[in-house]
C-alpha cells in the first residue's frame, strides 16, 4: 500500500488497516478494501439481498436482465432492468466484479446477491484438490454415461449432496439452463475459486512465449519444475499459488512442469492456435511465416518443419504445441498442413462462409475463432473439427454433448432456430440468418428441414463420411456385413462397442472410429446393434427405409397393413408377400429385410413390422431401452411393472411402469412400445416378450434355441441333455457347457438366456420354466386353459372330472380325454406340452397341487419380491399386517374359496408371535418357506450375541450404522442371490431399504423376536414402562445396568442377553429410557421406524429439527414434534407422537434437545458417540482432546480438524456424525461448550442445575449481580459456592469445576456476565451464531450499529436493537433479542456501545493483528535458529542444545517440550512453538 502510486504515509496506511483488516490477517482482501473505500456498497448489497427469497429468484432475475443472451450483466443491462439505481449498480459491481473484467457472470451475482449458496458451495469443493478430482467426481455422478449430471443423478448419490448443496451447483454451474451440468460447467463450479484466479493470471501473457518466459522466470533453480516456495518468492501470494496448483498439479507431485504450466495458462489446443495466431499481422504475415516454415518448398508442412521453424519474435513451439497445432490443423489427417488448413486455423476471418478449395472440411466466416475458448463445447487438446462460427470440437463426443444441449424440445433433431442459437452462442454475438441457412442446408443431407444426430456429426466431421465410405466399399454383399457383425461383436452381447469397432478398423485414425462409431449408435446406447450395424454399413438404407415407411401415417395403419400383407395368416409376413404387398423392388426388399428382421427367421413379424414401419416405436423403444444397463435390471423392472403379479404386463401396467422410469413417452411411443413387445399379439406382455424387447441379445439366443427345439419332445431331448446332474434343474454351468451340443451361442446369449428362463429367480431352470420359454405356443395354449376353466374352485372340479379314475392323479390320456370334454380343441402336440409343463416331480402323472400350479391358482409364490407385493396389495388398511380377513380375501383372489376353519388353521400357522397379526417377516416366513431356511442355516453360523455384533460392525462397510443389501452379500458369500434377497427382505423389518443393528441382532438371533414380545406384553401404556424404568434406575443415575435389569424384571441370563444385545444401541453397556421404550413398546419403535425412513442422510436429519424448531429455542415440544412428524407426507397419531417424544426425550426435561433429535433418527451418531466418550471420561479430559484437536488454537474444532484429530480409527460417516452432533449451532466450527455437552454426559447435568434457577435473562443478570459480591464484574469460584449455598444450591466441587472449565474462555480464572450467560443460556451460542451469519465483515456490523441506534447516543438500547433487528429482516423473537442484548452489554450498563456490539459479532477470534504477525515472525526466527538441521522439525536434542547455552534447565526443557510437543510425535513443529507460547 505504501509503495502504491497514491503515496500514503504511515498514519493514513495504519488507519485503512485498522478499519478494514477485519480478519487481523496483515492484508485487505477486494472486500475488506470496499468496506473502508465505500462503505454504502456493502449496506446496499445488504438492501439487495432482502429482495430475493431463493437462489432460484436470483438466477431468474440474472437471467431477466442478461438481454443480450452472453452470459454476463454489463452496467448498462443493470440499469435498463429498472431494479436497481445508480448507487446499486456501482454496488453490484464494486462487490461482484471478482475477477475485474468488467462484467458480472452468472456465479458472482449469485455469490453476492445469496451468499449461502457461496456457502454450501465451499463446503462441497473442499475436498476437490486439482481439475482431475473434480473430472472423476463427475464421472463418478454421471450414472448413465451421457456426460451430462441430472438433479436426480445428485440426489441418487447415496446422501453425498443435500437439497441446499444441489440448488447451489444448478444454479451457479447450469450456465445453459438445460436442466443438466456438463463436464465444463462441472468443473467451473467445483474449482470456481482456482478457474478465477488462474483466468486472471492468464491474462498477463499474450503469447506461447509470454507463457514460456513466465514459467522460466518462476523457475528459480531451473530444475524444469515450480514447485510452491517459487511461486511464492516469486510474489505470487498464497490464493494465486494454491490456484494454479489446484488446477495444474494434475500426476500430484507437488510440482508443476511445463506442460502443466501451459495446460493452465492456456488450457485448450484450440487457445495454443489463437495465442500462436497473434504472432503473425494479418494475412500477408500468415503467409509468409507459411513460406518460411515450409522449408523443402513442397506445399505442406510437416510436424518437424513446424517444430525447428523460429517465428517472428525468435519464438520456438515445443512438441506439445505443434501436437496441438497439428490437432486442430490437419483436417484431412495426412499427417502434414497444406496452405488452405494453415490459413483456415490462423486466419479464420479470410472467408465468407465458403468451402475451402483444397478441403470440404473448413469453413470461413467473419466472425473470429477467438469465441471458441467461451463457448461451453470448446474441446481440450483433442479437436478435429473446426467451424469458422466459433463451434470448434475436440471430439465426437463434444459434438454430442453440444447437440443435445441445444435440442432443446428433445425431438432429437436440430431445427434452424436451434442451430442458430448454438451457432450465436458459440460466436459469443448473434449470427444472421443467411450464415444459418447456409450451414443447415449444408448439413440437412437428406432434406427433410431437420439435422438429425449422424448429420450433424457428418457435418462437424465431414472426414468421417468418407471413412464410413471406405468401410462401406469393404462389403459385396449383405451377407457380408451380417457376417461381420457376428465376427466384430465378440463377446457376443449383441453390441459392437467402440472398442470392438477400433479392432476391426484398425487401418483407421481414433478419431475415425469415434467418428463412425457415433454415426452407427443412433440410439446413443453406447454400443451399436445388429440393425443400427445393418443400417451403417448399406448405402442409402437410411432413405430407402424412410421413402417406405412414408407411406405410413398412424401406428393403426400399419398394423392393418401388416394383416393385409400376411396373406396366408400366420402371423408372419415371408419375402414375397412383402414385395407384393407392398410393390418393392429387390433392393428395397433386401433393406427391409435386413433392418427388420431382428430374430433372423426368414419372416417379419408384426413385432418387427411396426418397429420397422413405425420410427416412433423404434425411437420410444430405444429409449426405453437405455433406462437399464443390463439384464438384471430389465428383470427388475418387470417385477416392478407386473403389479398384480399375474406374470404379464397389460397395457396399463406397462404405461404406468414407463411413466414412472422419469423418461418422457408420447401416447403415440407407449402404444408403439406395446404393440412391439407383444410379439404373440395376446393383449399382454410376458416376461419373455418384456426381456427380449429390451434386451436384444436375449431376443437373439431364444431364437437360435428355438429353432433347435420345435416341439416338446426335442425340448425334453434338450432338457434332459443340459441337466448334467440329474437333479431336474440346469444351472448356469450346466447351460453355458452344455448348450454347444444343441446349439452355438455366444457368452453374452448363455447369460441372457438364463436370465429370461429362470423366471423365478433361485439361479436355476426347472423343466417348466425352461419349456415355457423354448415353446412360445405353451403359454398360449395355458392362457386358453385358465380362461375356459375360470376360478379355483372350477379348477378343482376340473381336475375331479379329468381324474376319470379317481386316483387324484390326471394321466396324460385323462388330461386329453378332459381338455376334449370341456370343448377345449387343442392339439396333441399343445396337450403333450401342457402335461410336460405341469408334471413338475416328473413321475408321469399330475397332482392336483400341480394342477393349480399350472393354472395360477396355488396360494404360493416363486419370488420374494411376489410375497413382498402380495403382502401390501392385501394389507387393504395399510396398518402393516395382515389380519384374518385380509388373508381370506387374498385366497379368494386366488380363486380359491376358503372355509372360515381353513383360514384360521393357515392364519395359525403364520402368526407365529401369537399377537393375532401376521407381519411381513411371518408372512414371508408361510409364504416363501425357502427363506426361512436359509435364515435358519445363517442364524446357525453365528455362536454368541458377541459374533453377532462383530459380524454387523465388520460388514456395515461405511459405517453409516446400517447393512445395506450390497453389505448383506458379503456376509452371505456362500449364498445364491436368491438367499441373499429373501434374507434381505426379512431383516428390513421397518423397510427402509437397510437393516439396522437392532435389526441386525433380532434376525440372527432365533427366538429374539418371540422372547421380547413376551417381555413387552408385561406393559400397557408407556407411563407403565416409564415407571418401571425409574424403579429398575436403584441408583437413580438415568440409565440401566445389566444387575439392575435383570434384578427388576427377574429375567433369565438369556433374556438378559437379548435385551442388551437390541436394546444397548450406543453400545455403552447400560440401557437409558429411549432405548428401554423402543425395546418394550414395539408400536413406539413402528412409529420411529416410519419417521426415521423420512430422511436418508444425517443433513436432512438437522435439517428437519431446524424446520420443526418452529420457536427457534433450540429444542422440541410436543407440540413441535407432532407438527413435524406430521409434515413429512407420514401421518402419525398423538398416540405415537407421544411414544416418539418419550424415546427421544432421554433427560426427562419435558423436551427433545438437538442432541436427542440426531441420536434418536440417526443410530450411526450415537454409536458413534459412544465409541468417541470411552476415551474421554472426564471433562478434564475432554478440555485436553479438544486442545490436541484444535490444531490452530482458535478454541473452535473444524471439520478438517476434527478428521485430522479423529485419524483412522473412525469411517468418514462416524465423523461426519460426531460433528454434525457437536456442531450444535450450525456455524461450521465444534466450540469448547459444543464438544463438552456431547462428549460429557454429565455436563448437561450440571448445567441443568444451574439453568433451573433461572427463568428469563433478567433473573440471570440479577443473579450474577448477586454472585459478584466484590463488584468487580467478575464471579470468582468462591463466589460461585458462597453465593449458591445462600440460595439453598449446593454444588459439589465437580460441578463447581464444570461450570469454570466450561465458563472461563479467556482462562483468567473468573467468569464475566457474558461467559456466564453463554453458560446459562443454553440456546446463547446458536442465536449468537445465527446473528453473525447476516453480517459478512466487521464495516458490515459497524454499519448496523448506526443504524440501529436511532437517536445518535452512541449506544443501542433494547428497544433500538430489537427495532433495528426488524428493519433489517432479521426476524428474532422478544426472547432472542433479549439473549443477545444480555451477552452483548458486558459492562451490565443497560446499553450495547459499539465495541461491545461489534466483540459480539466479529468473526475473528484473534485481535492486534500487528502485534500478533510480529510474534510470530519471532518465534519463527527462533525456530529457525533451534532448527539445526533444517528438517522443518525440532527434537529434543536441538532444543536441549539450544537452551541449555541460555541458562535453561533440562528439567525445564523437558517440560516445555513436553507442552509444545502437541500431536507428540517426538517433534516440534513452527505451528505447535507458536501455539504452546502463545498460551
Amino acid at each position: 500500500m505504501k509503495g502504491s502510486a497514491h503515496r500514503l504515509n504511515d498514519a493514513q496506511v495504519d488507519a485503512i488497516f485498522a478499519l478494514g483488516d477485519v480478519n487481523d490477517d496483515g492484508v485487505l482482501d477486494v472486500n475488506e478494501f470496499v468496506s473502508v473505500m465505500c462503505p454504502s456498497a456493502v449496506t446496499v448489497a445488504s438492501r439487495l439481498r432482502s429482495k430475493y427469497k431463493n437462489i432460484n429468484d436470483v438466477k431468474k432475475a440474472f437471467m431477466s436482465m442478461d438481454n443480450n443472451h452472453d452470459g454476463v450483466l454489463s452496467k448498462d443491462e443493470l440499469m435498463a432492468s429498472g431494479k436497481f439505481n445508480a448507487q446499486e449498480v456501482e454496488a453490484i459491481f464494486i462487490l461482484g466484479d471478482l475477477n475485474q473484467d468488467g462484467d458480472i457472470d452468472l456465479e458472482e451475482f449469485v455469490g453476492l446477491i445469496y451468499p449461502a449458496a457461496s456457502m454450501a458451495l465451499a463446503r462441497l469443493t473442499r475436498n476437490v484438490k486439482n481439475l482431475n478430482e473434480a473430472k472423476q467426481m463427475f464421472s463418478i455422478l454421471d450414472k448413465n454415461g451421457d456426460g451430462l449430471i441430472s438433479k436426480e443423478e445428485m440426489r441418487a448419490c447415496g446422501g453425498k449432496f443435500n437439497a441446499e448443496e444441489i440448488e447451489a451447483i444448478f444454479a451457479i454451474g447450469d450456465v445453459n439452463n438445460d436442466g443438466e451440468i456438463d463436464l465444463n460447467e462441472f468443473v467451473g463450479v467445483m474449482c470456481p475459486a482456482a478457474s478465477t484466479v488462474v483466468a486472471r493470471l492468464s491474462k498477463n501473457y499474450k503469447t506461447l512465449e509470454d507463457i514460456k518466459n513466465g514459467f522460466k522466470q518462476l523457475d528459480r533453480n531451473n530444475d524444469g519444475m515450480i514447485s510452491k516456495n517459487e511461486m511464492a518468492q516469486a510474489g505470487l501470494n498464497e490464493q494465486q499459488v494454491n490456484a494454479i496448483f489446484k488446477l495444474g498439479d494434475s500426476n500430484n507431485d507437488g510440482e508443476i512442469d511445463l506442460e502443466e504450466f501451459i495446460t493452465v495458462m492456456c488450457p485448450s489446443a484450440n487457445a495454443v492456435v489463437f495465442k500462436l495466431s497473434q504472432l503473425f499481422a494479418g494475412q500477408m504475415g500468415a503467409d509468409n511465416a507459411f513460406k518460411m516454415i515450409d522449408v523443402n518448398g513442397d506445399g505442406l508442412i510437416s510436424k518437424d518443419e513446424l517444430l525447428n521453424a523460429k517465428l517472428p519474435g525468435n519464438v520456438k513451439l515445443t512438441k506439445m504445441e505443434v501436437d496441438a497445432v497439428f490437432k486442430i490443423g490437419d483436417i484431412n489427417q495426412d499427417g502434414e498442413i497444406d496452405k488452405d488448413e494453415f490459413m483456415a486455423v490462423m486466419m479464420p476471418t479470410t472467408g465468407t462462409m465458403a468451402v475451402s478449395s483444397s478441403s470440404s472440411t473448413s469453413f470461413s466466416s467473419s466472425f473470429k475463432s477467438t469465441s471458441v475458448t467461451t463457448s461451453s463445447f470448446s474441446s481440450s487438446v483433442q479437436s478435429s473439427s473446426f467451424c469458422s462460427v466459433g463451434m470448434t470440437f475436440g471430439s465426437v463426443s463434444d459434438a454430442k454433448s453440444a447437440f443435445k444441449r441445444f435440442d432443446v424440445n428433445g425431438d432429437g433433431v436440430m431445427d434452424k432456430g436451434e442451430m442458430k442459437q448454438m451457432m450465436s452462442s458459440a460466436a459469443g454475438k448473434p449470427i444472421s440468418d443467411g450464415e444459418v441457412n447456409a450451414l443447415f442446408s449444408k448439413g440437412d443431407i437428406d432434406g427433410d428441414g431437420q439435422i438429425d444426430m449422424q448429420e450433424f456429426v457428418k457435418l462437424m466431421f465431414p472426414n468421417c463420411s468418407d471413412a464410413l465410405a471406405k468401410l462401406q466399399k469393404s462389403y459385396r454383399n449383405l451377407d457380408e456385413v451380417k457376417s461381420a457383425f457376428r465376427k466384430c461383436d465378440s463377446d457376443g452381447d449383441g453390441h459392437v462397442s467402440m472398442s470392438e469397432l477400433k479392432n476391426m478398423m484398425s487401418g483407421f485414425s481414433a478419431s475415425e472410429v469415434e467418428a463412425v462409431f457415433a454415426l452407427g449408435d443412433k440410439d446413443m446406447s453406447g454400443g451399436i446393434d445388429f440393425n443400427e450395424y445393418i443400417a451403417l454399413m448399406i448405402p442409402n438404407s437410411g432413405s430407402i427405409l424412410k421413402k417406405v415407411s412414408s407411406r405410413f401415417s398412424s401406428i393403426q395403419e400399419v398394423m392393418d397393413t401388416f394383416k393385409r400383407i400376411d396373406a396366408n395368416k400366420d402371423g408372419a409376413i415371408s419375402r414375397p408377400e412383402m414385395k407384393n404387398g407392398l410393390k418393392l423392388n429387390d433392393q428395397e426388399l433386401d433393406v427391409v429385410f435386413a433392418l427388420g428382421d431382428i430374430d433372423q427367421d426368414g419372416e417379419i413379424s408384426q413385432s418387427e413390422f411396426v418397429r420397422l414401419m413405425f420410427p416412433a416405436a423404434d425411437s420410444g423403444l430405444n429409449k426405453f431401452r437405455n433406462s437399464y444397463r443390463n439384464i438384471q435390471e430389465v428383470v427388475a423392472a418387470f417385477k416392478r411393472f407386473d403389479t398384480n403379479n399375474d406374470g404379464s404386463l397389460s397395457q396399463q401396467e406397462l404405461v404406468n411402469g414407463m411413466r414412472a422410469t422419469n423418461v418422457n413417452f408420447s401416447s403415440c411411443e407407449l402404444k408403439a412400445i406395446f404393440t412391439v413387445a407383444d410379439v404373440n399379439q395376446d393383449g399382454e406382455i410376458n416376461f419373455t416378450e418384456f426381456v427380449s424387447a429390451l434386451f436384444p441379445v436375449a431376443s437373439d439366443g431364444l431364437a437360435k434355441m428355438r429353432n433347435a427345439m420345435k416341439s416338446i419332445s426335442d425340448v425334453k431331448a434338450g432338457f434332459k441333455k443340459l441337466d448334467a446332474n440329474n437333479d431336474g434343474e440346469i444351472s448356469f454351468e450346466e447351460l453355458r457347457s452344455g448348450v454347444k451340443s444343441i446349439v452355438n451361442l455366444s457368452e453374452g446369449e448363455v447369460r441372457s438366456v438364463f436370465s429370461v428362463m429362470d423366471v423365478d429367480n433361485d439361479d436355476n431352470i426347472s423343466f417348466s420354466e425352461f419349456a415355457r420359454t423354448i415353446l412360445t405356443s405353451a403359454d398360449e395354449v395355458i392362457s386358453q386353459m385358465k380362461k375356459h376353466i375360470g376360478s379355483a374352485n372350477a379348477v378343482q372340479t376340473a381336475f375331479k372330472k379329468f381324474d376319470v379314475n379317481n386316483d387324484g392323479k390326471i394321466s396324460l390320456n385323462e388330461l386329453a380325454n378332459g381338455v376334449k370334454g370341456q370343448g377345449m380343441k387343442f392339439s396333441d402336440g399343445d396337450v403333450q406340452t401342457i402335461f410336460a409343463i405341469a408334471d413338475i416331480d416328473g413321475d408321469g402323472e399330475i397332482s392336483l397341487a400341480e394342477f393349480e400350479k399350472l393354472l395360477g391358482t396355488a396360494p404360493s409364490f416363486g419370488r420374494i419380491e411376489d410375497v413382498k407385493a402380495a403382502f401390501y396389495r392385501f394389507d387393504v388398511n395399510n396398518d402393516g399386517s395382515i389380519d384374518k380377513n385380509e388373508l381370506k380375501q387374498m385366497l379368494m383372489a386366488t380363486g380359491k374359496n376358503p372355509s372360515n376353519q381353513e383360514v384360521d388353521a393357515l392364519f395359525k400357522k403364520g402368526d407365529i408371535d401369537g399377537d393375532g397379526q401376521i407381519c411381513l417377516q411371518e408372512f414371508i416366513k408361510l409364504m416363501f418357506p425357502k427363506a426361512l431356511e436359509t435364515l435358519t442355516k445363517l442364524q446357525k453360523s453365528f455362536r454368541s450375541v458377541n459374533e453377532i455384533k462383530q459380524a454387523f460392525r465388520k460388514y456395515d462397510i461405511d459405517g453409516d450404522g446400517h447393512i445395506s443389501r450390497d453389505e448383506l452379500r458379503h456376509v452371505m458369500s456362500s449364498f445364491s442371490e436368491t438367499e441373499v434377497d429373501s434374507v434381505f427382505a426379512l431383516g428390513d423389518m421397518d423397510q427402509s431399504g437397510n437393516i439396522d443393528y437392532q435389526e441386525f441382532v433380532l434376525l440372527m438371533l432365533a427366538n429374539a423376536s418371540s422372547m421380547l414380545n413376551k417381555l413387552s406384553s408385561k406393559f400397557r401404556s408407556i407411563g407403565d414402562i416409564k415407571s418401571a424404568f425409574k424403579q429398575f434406575d436403584v441408583n437413580r443415575d438415568g440409565q440401566i445396568s445389566r444387575d439392575e435389569l435383570k434384578n427388576g424384571m427377574r429375567i433369565s441370563n438369556d433374556e438378559l442377553e437379548v435385551i442388551f444385545a437390541v436394546g444397548d444401541l450406543d453400545g455403552d453397556g447400560e440401557i437409558n429410557i429411549g432405548e428401554f421404550i423402543r425395546i418394550m413398546c414395539p408400536s413406539a419403535a413402528g412409529a420411529l421406524a416410519r419417521f426415521r425412513n423420512s430422511f436418508k442422510s444425517i443433513e436432512e436429519v438437522i435439517s428437519a429439527f431446524r424446520s420443526m424448531d418452529l420457536n427457534g429455542d433450540g429444542a422440541l415440544n410436543k407440540q413441535e414434534l407432532m407438527e413435524g412428524m406430521n409434515s413429512f407426507g407420514k401421518s402419525f397419531s398423538q398416540e405415537e407422537v407421544a411414544n416418539v417424544f418419550a424415546m427421544a426425550d432421554i433427560n426427562s426435561d419435558g423436551e427433545i434437545n438437538y442432541s436427542e433429535f440426531v441420536s434418536m433418527l440417526f443410530p450411526a451418531a450415537s454409536s458413534a458417540l459412544a465409541k468417541f466418550r470411552a476415551g474421554h471420561q472426564t471433562l478434564k479430559n475432554a478440555k485436553e482432546a479438544f486442545d490436541s484437536y484444535d490444531i490452530d488454537g482458535d478454541e473452535e474444532i473444524s471439520y478438517d480438524e476434527l478428521v485430522s484429530g479423529m485419524g483412522g480409527d473412525y469411517t468418514a460417516n462416524e465423523i461426519n456424525a460426531i460433528f454434525a452432533m457437536g456442531d450444535i449451532d450450525q456455524d461450521g466450527k465444534i466450540s469448547f461448550l459444543e464438544f463438552a455437552k456431547i462428549m460429557i454426559p454429565y455436563t448437561n447435568e450440571a448445567l441443568a442445575k444451574f439453568w433451573k434457577c433461572f427463568n428469563n435473562i433478567s433473573s440471570i443478570r440479577q443473579a450474577f449481580q448477586k454472585l459478584d459480591v466484590d463488584k468487580d464484574g467478575q464471579i470468582s469460584q468462591q463466589e460461585i459456592i458462597q453465593g449458591m449455598s445462600s440460595a439453598g444450591l449446593k454444588l459439589s466441587s465437580a460441578e463447581i469445576e464444570t461450570l469454570f472449565l466450561l465458563g472461563d474462555r479467556d482462562g483468567n480464572g473468573q467468569i464475566d456476565f457474558s461467559e456466564f450467560a453463554q453458560i446459562m443460556i443454553p440456546s446463547a451460542s446458536e442465536r449468537i451464531a445465527k446473528l453473525k451469519k447476516c453480517f459478512r465483515s466487521r464495516s458490515e456490523i459497524e454499519a448496523a450499529f448506526h443504524r440501529f441506534d436511532a437517536n445518535k447516543d452512541g449506544a443501542i438500547s433494547f428497544n433500538e436493537l430489537k427495532a433495528g433487528l426488524s428493519s433489517s429482516g432479521i426476524h428474532f423473537n422478544d426472547q432472542e433479542v433479549e439473549t443477545v442484548f444480555a451477552l452483548a452489554d458486558k459492562d451490565c450498563d443497560g446499553e450495547v456501545s459499539m465495541s461491545e456490539f461489534v466483540n459480539l459479532l466479529s468473526m475473528s477470534k484473534v485481535s492486534g493483528g500487528a502485534v500478533n504477525k510480529f510474534f510470530e515472525f519471532c518465534v519463527g526466527v527462533a525456530f529457525d535458529a533451534i532448527d539445526a538441521n533444517k528438517d522443518g522439525a525440532v527434537s529434543l536434542p536441538e532444543l536441549s542444545s539450544a537452551l541449555r547455552q541460555s541458562g535453561f534447565s533440562d528439567q525445564e526443557i523437558h517440560t516445555i517440550f513436553s507442552l509444545a510437543d502437541h500431536d507428540k510425535d517426538g517433534e516440534i513443529s513452527l505451528n505447535e512453538l507458536v501455539r504452546a507460547l502463545k498460551k
